[in-house]
């Protein structure tokens, strides 16, 4: 009725659905009588409650935006997600003239990932694997039960998406680009200079002093007021994810680092369940172009590369992403990425394949030579089976690795501990969480983390 352009009858609409509208808030009240008994007993569990149409109106503009992986609903101004029952509140959203739609994402972050309370008291990251004895504890601990929980989480929110979705940007995954694009934006105003490569490039020893100096204001500026006392803990992780000056190189190591920043920032509260897809297929896609952009401009080298029999020389992540993506894709099926036409066209769809294009650049000879687990991968039979199996691989080959986990920074968001085993069938909600004890033989930060 808004785009009526006769006043009368816009009058005459607008009349029709205030009465409408009344009604329906009156069975609305009758209804949150009738079913809050069974919402209360519902705590704790998943449920397909109340499976309308996954359509949310933001009140501003009518205008429909659907939300990533719609399964439940309720109505405005609370969005309840069923695993815990706790109210998320709709950006943007004020008032609503009839019912709306709200569902929760496929796989709620909050079901995986526990969060904070907002007396948290926050520490400064430090290393606590220092022999390979520790790595039986690091895998026990609260930090990789969560980072894989995590991954696991966001993959399943990306399953058969492209990049190019429509999805809710709010304000933090949006400034979260900004911030990004303006580290892309130094490159500029910090060309490389001519220097024997295996030395220390002293054009990104510049770029990375400035983002450790200038880190602490862009979260200021990116996240909102209440998440600042997090701040001086979450910014090692950003400013792990970007390389090492000293030695000029970047490796899974240094994306883990961007993952753990992700993660606490769902752990505080400044990314929600709804931010997942924007999380993914805008927020990292543009990490992705970043460090590749890096890596380019100061030729940094591969750290702790497997050579040939390494999935890829920097990065891990957009594989099982990327192949998450494609699964039940019409007409991309594994063995499909061999063909260049195929990864040319859809490059800018699919991680996977924008990280094959990548590679394709950078590396010379037959594809089988250089990247031959990758050459592997095409003779499996589908993508759910690739990502499947990438997922088993990343925990093996990044995870499990001590000369990269020695380096991985622990605090309060994501501690060192062992992680507590909780009952079957309880899922993790919202809770306070104490600061842990210092773990054994704790090693300060390096030089280039402080």
């Amino acid at each position: 009725f808004l785009e009526d352009q006769d006043h009368g009858v816009q009058t005459t609409n607008l009349w029709i659905w205030s009465l409408v509208s009344g009604h329906l808030c009156s069975l609305y009240r009758v209804l949150v009588r009738i079913l809050r008994p069974h919402l209360q007993s519902l705590k704790g569990t998943r449920s397909n409650l109340l499976p309308f149409y996954p359509t949310c109106y933001f009140p501003s503009s009518l205008y429909p935006v659907r939300v990533p992986g719609a399964t439940t609903c309720i109505f405005y101004p609370t969005c309840y997600f069923p695993s815990s029952l706790y109210p998320v509140r709709i950006p943007g959203a004020t008032t609503c003239p009839s019912i709306l739609l709200v569902t929760s994402p496929r796989a709620s972050i909050h079901e995986y990932v526990v969060s904070v309370s907002e007396d948290h008291q926050y520490t400064t990251p430090r290393r606590a694997v220092t022999s390979v004895e520790d790595m039986d504890i690091w895998k026990e601990s609260e930090a990789y039960s969560e980072i894989v929980k995590f991954i696991v989480a966001l993959n399943e929110t990306v399953k058969g998406k492209p990049l190019t979705i429509k999805c809710l940007l709010a304000d933090v995954p949006r400034n979260l680009l900004t911030l990004l694009n303006h580290l892309y934006n130094w490159l500029d105003e910090t060309p490389p200079v001519d220097q024997p490569e295996k030395l220390e490039n002293q054009s990104f020893r510049t770029w990375f002093d400035r983002l450790k100096r200038e880190a602490l204001v862009l979260l200021i500026w990116a996240l909102p007021e209440q998440f600042y006392r997090a701040i001086p803990e979450v910014k090692f992780y950003l400013v792990e994810a970007f390389g090492n000056p000293t030695r000029n190189d970047y490796g899974t190591g240094h994306e883990l680092a961007f993952l753990m920043f992700l993660c606490c920032l769902f752990k505080i509260g400044a990314l929600t369940p709804l931010d997942q897809e924007a999380v993914v297929t805008k927020v990292f896609n543009r990490y992705l172009q970043l460090v590749r952009k890096l890596q380019l401009t100061y030729r940094m080298e591969p750290a702790g590369s497997h050579g040939v029999w390494s999935l890829d020389d920097y990065q891990f992540i957009p594989f099982i992403w990327g192949s998450s993506q494609l699964i039940a894709h019409p007409r991309i099926e594994p063995g499909s990425f061999l063909q260049e036409d195929v990864v040319k066209s859809y490059a800018d769809d699919y991680m996977f394949l924008g990280s094959l294009q990548f590679i394709n650049k950078v590396k010379t000879g037959m594809f089988a030579e250089h990247s031959n687990q990758l050459w592997n991968i095409s003779g499996v039979g589908s993508w759910s089976k690739v990502n499947s199996g990438l997922i088993k691989m990343y925990k093996a080959e990044v995870l499990a690795k001590f000369p990269l986990v020695q380096h991985v920074l622990f605090g309060s968001l994501l501690p060192f501990r062992p992680v507590e085993r909780r009952q079957p069938g309880v899922h993790c909600v919202r809770m306070s969480m104490t600061p842990p004890p210092p773990p054994p033989r704790f090693l300060p930060p390096d030089k280039d983390d402080q």
